[in-house]
């Protein structure tokens, strides 16, 4: 049977302290506690007033600028970005796998709330390529070998998975049709719930340690035939995307997933073509790009999100990351999106991201700002910090970067985005939940889950809000 999001074991209080990040187990069981409580959203919710034309001194007179992809061509008709978060809506039935990892309506309504915010480029959340290989329960998938999914190319725009996707789409575009939908894909790799994968993959072997509430099983060493059919899976799932309307697609290769255990020497021990200098521990990323431009027409983007580093001694560096971006744009990436850190190291990278937001209010800005010094073409997307439109302004206009990505406040506020540049607003709602990564990820997901059910988010700048939040937790105000 269909395993329900409400029915998964929690974690203990202990576990969740210890670890210092709420696994996502916990929080769809504490998720239900909200149900039912908030007035569901208008059947019939009216479009967001039309961005009007203000003066060139107003701050976000450069966020509503547009800009064009170097590569792809496409136009973007906005500065702002809602940025990729995982929504774990979808139906998780791994018995007949009938509907199992699908788009469903729970999904189609979160982005339709998120059409009404009129980003400029919608990205996706986390969409799997290997059914055997999840970030997380509820997970969309794309997999060749899933029921009513041909085993070769998804030519039949009318199979139940293509037409899902082209619902998803439509969805995300159907108040804002001018901004584009970015789908992204992701592997994990060794970063599969031990609950999920009793045998996941790597590059070399390298145990991953528990982060973010989950601890991960011994994975296996890829054999050169696999790596290869991962490849052709991350191609496969965007074929699927490109016919069913989407702009584009970007490739997940930062939080610690198999694109990332790839790039870092710590988890990348490989002494084949696969590993060794950054050239080789890239090659997967670059092959994957070049499998899908055999299959996609010139005018679908591909794009990157990638870590500005790892945070770990020996790891993935900020040297690395620059050259990296530099050989991706020799390969044609119209934008890459700077994040940083692995789970292994969140909190790291976090206290890091709080040091230079404090001075900037955008996380891993310094970065950025190299960065796309050294880039001529690709576009540069930084997310993680921004909370006004001053701030969003600044950066653009400093050179920091191209494009401003939002996440959490999406999940807070999903028609920020109109509101900011129509000038009804200026600033992101404030939140009171405390200041610790762990407690905001599980609100966004409180959040994701309330307009995925058709309620208002749940308002966290309220202290009641918050202490119902905090006490289901078992966590001390």
């Amino acid at each position: 049977m269909p395993l329900s999001m409400d029915s998964i074991p929690h974690y203990t209080l202990t576990e969740v302290i210890v670890v210092g990040i709420l696994a996502e187990v916990l929080l769809y069981g504490l998720i239900s506690l909200y149900n039912g409580r908030k007035q569901l959203l208008p059947a019939t919710s009216q479009p967001c007033v039309p961005v009007t034309e203000k003066l060139a001194s107003e701050p976000t007179y450069c966020l509503r600028n547009g800009i064009y992809l170097p590569f792809s061509g496409k136009r973007v008709p906005n500065r702002l970005v809602k940025a990729p978060m995982t929504e774990r809506v979808c139906t998780f039935n791994r018995e007949t796998e009938v509907d199992h990892g699908k788009p469903n309506s729970a999904l189609f309504r979160l982005y339709e709330e998120w059409s009404y915010g009129q980003y400029g480029v919608i990205i996706t959340g986390n969409i799997l390529v290997d059914k055997h290989h999840l970030e997380a329960i509820g997970n969309p998938i794309i997999d060749r070998t899933l029921p009513s999914q041909p085993s070769t190319d998804p030519t039949n725009a009318a199979h139940p998975y293509t037409s899902a996707y082209a619902e998803l789409a439509l969805c995300a575009r159907k108040h804002s049709p001018s901004s584009l939908v970015i789908a992204q894909l992701n592997h994990p790799g060794s970063h599969s719930s031990d609950k999920l994968t009793p045998v996941p993959v790597s590059p070399s072997g390298v145990l991953a340690a528990p982060a973010m509430g989950e601890s991960y099983n011994r994975p296996r060493t890829l054999t050169e035939a696999e790596i290869w059919d991962i490849i052709d899976r991350f191609a496969y799932a965007a074929y699927t995307l490109y016919l069913a309307g989407f702009d584009g697609v970007q490739l997940h290769a930062a939080h610690g997933y198999l694109l990332t255990q790839f790039l870092s020497p710590l988890t990348n021990l490989r002494t084949d073509a696969w590993g060794g200098a950054l050239e080789g521990r890239a090659k997967i990323i670059l092959e994957i790009i070049h499998a899908i431009r055999r299959r996609c027409s010139s005018s679908f983007s591909i794009s990157v999100k990638l870590n500005s580093q790892d945070f770990l001694v020996g790891g993935f560096t900020v040297e690395d990351s620059l050259a990296l971006c530099i050989l991706l744009e020799k390969h044609k990436v119209d934008f890459v999106e700077i994040s940083g850190g692995t789970y292994d190291s969140m909190v790291t990278a976090f206290t890091y991201a709080r040091d230079s937001t404090r001075k900037r209010e955008a996380h891993f800005i310094e970065f950025s700002e190299m960065l796309r010094r050294q880039l001529t073409k690709t576009k540069v997307v930084l997310t993680g910090g921004f909370k006004t439109a001053d701030g969003m302004a600044r950066a653009i206009e400093d050179g920091a970067c191209d494009l401003v990505g939002l996440a959490r406040t999406t999940a807070a506020e999903p028609r920020f985005g109109a509101s900011l540049l129509a000038t009804r607003t200026t600033r992101a709602r404030s939140t009171l939940i405390p200041d610790h990564i762990g407690l905001q990820i599980g609100a966004a997901f409180v959040q994701i889950k309330d307009v995925g059910e058709g309620r208002e988010p749940t308002d966290f700048s309220q202290p009641e809000e918050v202490t119902k939040f905090l006490t289901a937790l078992g966590v001390a105000a």
